[in-house]
């Protein structure tokens, strides 16, 4: 028996094969599309696969998810008294799994996804606040409009819902300007 490592990680592969099977999937993003998909659960240093589960096709018997079996399922080897940290992409990411981990890991999930979460364990919709509109008298006085090279963001004029990179430098708002739309001058005119 080998010893599992302190870091683990659970990702999915595909074992390539080209004959005919009812258990063969295909996975566009994969370098070897055809073949066998199991998901893995690997050491975080050393790449050694501790355990493995074979996709079989959907399962009628689900408890909480898809995802959240598959990663109990790999998570019952683990030793229950060594604090072990297991890591996995977006795929097998859920609030479940982050708000109660199985009992053999103390952390698991993606780190970015932990700041996320609030007291309550809920997850907080963060959105940008609009930007206001320049008044009325500021937007068609005809003086000092020029556009400047900003970061990329969406078009303020009402008939558009492009991108682009030019803002006015007196309003302070992204407007579109070149050879197809000219937002820039119908948003001052």
């Amino acid at each position: 028996k080998i010893s599992k490592e302190e870091k683990l990680s659970i990702d999915e592969q595909i074992i390539p094969f080209k004959g005919k099977s009812i258990m063969k999937q295909h996975m566009p993003n994969k370098p070897n599309r055809w073949g066998y998909k199991m998901f893995l659960l690997a050491g975080g240093k050393s790449s050694i696969y501790y355990d493995f589960i074979f996709y079989t096709g959907k399962n009628d018997k689900k408890k909480h998810g898809c995802c959240t079996d598959i990663v109990l399922g790999l998570c019952e080897t683990v030793s229950r008294f060594i604090n072990h940290k297991v890591y996995f992409d977006n795929y097998f990411t859920t609030i479940r799994l982050q708000v109660d981990p199985p009992p053999p890991i103390i952390k698991c999930g993606r780190p970015s996804l932990e700041s996320k979460l609030n007291e309550n364990n809920s997850t907080t919709i963060s959105r940008a606040t609009p930007t206001s509109a320049p008044p009325s008298s500021t937007r068609f006085d005809k003086y000092d409009h020029w556009p400047t090279i900003t970061s990329k963001g969406r078009c303020r004029n009402n008939a558009c819902n492009g991108y682009t990179r030019i803002s006015c430098s007196k309003c302070k708002i992204r407007l579109r300007l070149n050879e197809k739309h000219n937002c820039f001058t119908n948003y001052h005119n």
